[in-house]
């Protein structure tokens, strides 16, 4: 953006809240020296506009009192501001401060490390990670006939949930994944109907909660969502924005590929596009 600033006078005049002066007839690109923002604030090239001392041209024409007042504010309270003084205008759902994270396994829960936890991927040829309706509180049950391996990625800060792939293999006709935000058990969440006040887990407001003596699967944000035969570049789920509240530090993203009894060959993984705040 191009900011031509012409002195009409025969002396030297400075924008005060600036600290910018200019030469008796000189013109200069005020945003050269000074960000749109800074220039947009300026009440004292306001003043100067409006009484003729400064005239204003675009790069292409010399604007009218009136117009060079609406363009030289143009940037005036629209957000972050980038170091060149370029406002940042942000159509995604990132929040501020956090990056983007692609992953198919969560951080180790002995030392932190990113990727260095469960992977998220399951063998139907193997017997690992079978999941038993009894080991947690509120998740589904098994009808008969078919049984299901549980995969849990811990993470050690809060993430964003935005985007997922499904990639699998030999999956017979019948089976499907479903994806959970799980409080490990020892731990505490907002229930409406629970007992323990915010007060008592030294926390603000008026919210209530409940105690976790098992896992409890407290929200799915994915359904029966079925698989049948290979797709080995993933089955992508979209979301048109990422969750307003990031998972806390500790919960768990579970997710549950339930299959018939007889499957045996069947496999998969998973991809996550997450947004967290440090990233190493």
């Amino acid at each position: 953006m191009i900011v031509n600033i012409t002195n009409t006078t025969e002396f030297l005049v400075t924008i005060n809240d600036l600290g910018v002066s200019i030469n008796a007839n000189e013109t200069i690109d005020l945003a050269s020296v000074k960000t749109l923002a800074d220039i947009s604030e300026s009440s004292d090239l306001l003043v100067k506009i409006a009484v003729g001392t400064l005239t204003v041209n675009d790069g292409i024409y010399d604007l009218t009192p009136d117009k060079a007042v609406i363009y030289v504010t143009a940037f005036k309270n629209v957000g972050p501001i980038m170091s060149d003084g370029r406002p940042l205008v942000r159509a995604d759902t990132r929040p501020i401060g956090t990056r983007t994270f692609f992953t198919m396994a969560g951080d180790s829960v002995l030392t932190g490390e990113h990727g260095a936890g469960k992977e998220f991927r399951w063998d139907f040829s193997n017997d690992d990670d079978l999941y038993n309706p009894d080991d947690v509180t509120n998740g589904p049950t098994l009808v008969s006939g078919v049984k299901a391996k549980r995969i849990d990625l811990y993470f050690n800060e809060p993430v964003y949930l935005k985007d997922g792939a499904m990639y699998f293999f030999d999956c017979p006709w019948g089976c499907y994944g479903s994806m959970y935000i799980t409080v490990p058990a020892g731990g505490y969440y907002p229930d409406e109907d629970g007992s323990i006040p915010a007060s008592a887990l030294g926390l603000s407001g008026n919210t209530m909660y409940s105690y976790a003596a098992k896992d409890f699967f407290y929200s799915s944000y994915v359904l029966k969502h079925f698989m049948y035969g290979d797709c080995p570049m993933g089955d992508e789920l979209n979301a048109e924005g990422c969750q307003i509240d990031p998972i806390p530090s500790g919960w768990l993203v579970t997710g549950l590929i339930v299959t018939p009894e007889s499957d045996t060959s069947s496999k998969g993984y998973v991809s996550f596009e997450m947004y967290r705040e440090s990233l190493r």
